[in-house]
């Protein structure tokens, strides 16, 4: 089964931020903090190694109203402000993802928690791992979910699967809902019992099983507990509640497939360089992008393209590359051994052409998914692994988004020889 990492990027990002905040200064020269950003990238280094995941996701919460300070206005209402040098890191945090191309995800009045909570629940295609420094999500843990709880520091962090939850707290997962609920939360400001700290509600817990249960039975206990219980009987319900992650959210947005992750790229690097973080920046490889960038630099080499209507099926060989503009008109070709242009009606009604289409060898074209819907358009198939130079140019820069942008990457031009009726194309020459 694939394996998917949800990160509670809150969580994380404020961890990060207390756990270095202490310590030597980090900002780059410009005076911008980093400190939160250097440490939320060592967690998830760290992460990615030890759970190695397919998939990555970062959930965030997106306000500070939710349906909780609805039913309850003082819900977290002890917390200290966010300090300044932290809020400045906020938009940083999120370009970092960015760079690497992490999805991050908000919305509105949902907490990180019930994004995460929600998704974990909902999912039957992944297995799921769960990075936060909030023990609230342990209520979720089963056999298909894992939590894996940072604990001192930035570099400790404990898996923590029903078996585990059961040994350090005594209870099942489900059943650290109802610890809250009887003894509260104090970083959350939910109140819980008067007088009912975690080893008396974990006993009443262990006996009665839910707060339900507890005042199903609470003609059985006796004394000031009970008393307390009776006299704070709604505070229980209301904390159970509020302590209670959400797992049913309406998430049709998001698509996990688009999360696939990839190892930090270039453009990992150049954030590191952006921000001054030169041990993470030289941790970055970057030889697969070396090797891309040449392939690209070798496939576009000087071409002069004729013009036809027909192309010989022996001239198409190897990974040959097809483009096409953007009015779908003209389609250029070049293979090994030549480079043709030829007019989109021609090309349709060229048997070699959809002959080499539609064998198994791989291809490469730019823009792939455009020609899949030409296929279909065109009553034509296109097989092969095949490769969509767009992407890779994508995955060595990403500002590379259009084929002028590819061009001019890498100083290419299109220049027209009329002696020969030619288009050269690819030239190294500057001059358009």
């Amino acid at each position: 089964m694939k394996k998917l990492l949800l990160i509670d990027g809150n969580s994380m990002l404020f961890r990060a931020y207390y756990a270095t905040v202490y310590g030597q200064s980090m900002s780059t020269s410009l005076g911008i903090p980093t400190n939160a950003i250097y440490g939320f990238a060592l967690m998830l280094q760290k992460a990615l190694k030890d759970i190695e995941p397919e998939y990555v996701f970062v959930a965030f919460d997106s306000d500070k109203t939710t349906y909780r300070h609805q039913i309850y206005p003082e819900y977290k209402g002890t917390r200290s402000a966010t300090p300044e040098d932290l809020k400045t890191q906020f938009p940083i945090i999120r370009e970092y993802l960015e760079a690497l191309h992490i999805t991050h995800y908000e919305k509105s009045g949902l907490e990180a928690d019930d994004i995460i909570g929600s998704i974990a629940k909902q999912t039957k295609d992944y297995k799921v791992a769960i990075l936060t420094s909030d023990k609230d999500l342990l209520q979720i843990v089963d056999d298909n979910i894992d939590v894996f709880l940072m604990q001192r520091g930035i570099t400790e962090m404990a898996k923590m699967d029903s078996k585990a939850v059961l040994e350090k707290y005594e209870l099942t997962p489900k059943q650290i809902i109802d610890l809250k609920g009887l003894a509260g939360d104090s970083s959350d400001n939910i109140p819980g019992v008067t007088m009912v700290g975690d080893k008396t509600a974990t006993r009443l817990l262990k006996e009665y099983g839910s707060v339900e249960g507890v005042y199903e039975n609470i003609d059985k206990i006796k004394g000031k507990l009970q008393e307390n219980l009776i006299n704070d009987k709604e505070k229980a319900y209301l904390s159970k509640k509020l302590a209670t992650i959400i797992v049913d959210a309406d998430l049709s947005d998001i698509d996990l497939s688009k999360t696939l992750y990839q190892k930090e790229s270039k453009d990992a690097y150049d954030f590191y360089l952006k921000y001054q973080m030169k041990s993470l920046a030289n941790k970055v490889d970057l030889s697969d992008v070396s090797e891309i960038e040449d392939a690209v630099e070798e496939t576009f080499k000087e071409r002069k393209f004729s013009l036809v209507s027909d192309i010989e099926f022996e001239r198409l060989t190897g990974q040959t590359l097809f483009c096409i503009n953007d009015d779908n008109h003209l389609i250029s070709i070049i293979s090994e051994k030549a480079a043709y242009n030829i007019i989109f009606s021609d090309f349709i009604n060229c048997q070699n052409c959809l002959d080499y289409l539609a064998n198994d060898k791989q291809k490469v074209f730019y823009d792939l998914k455009k020609w899949y819907h030409l296929a279909d358009k065109n009553n034509f198939i296109i097989n092969g692994n095949n490769i969509d130079l767009m992407v890779v140019a994508f995955l060595c820069d990403s500002k590379i988004k259009t084929i002028d942008n590819l061009l001019a990457k890498y100083n290419l031009t299109l220049k027209m020889e009329e002696k020969d009726s030619q288009l050269d194309l690819f030239s190294e020459n500057n001059n358009t």
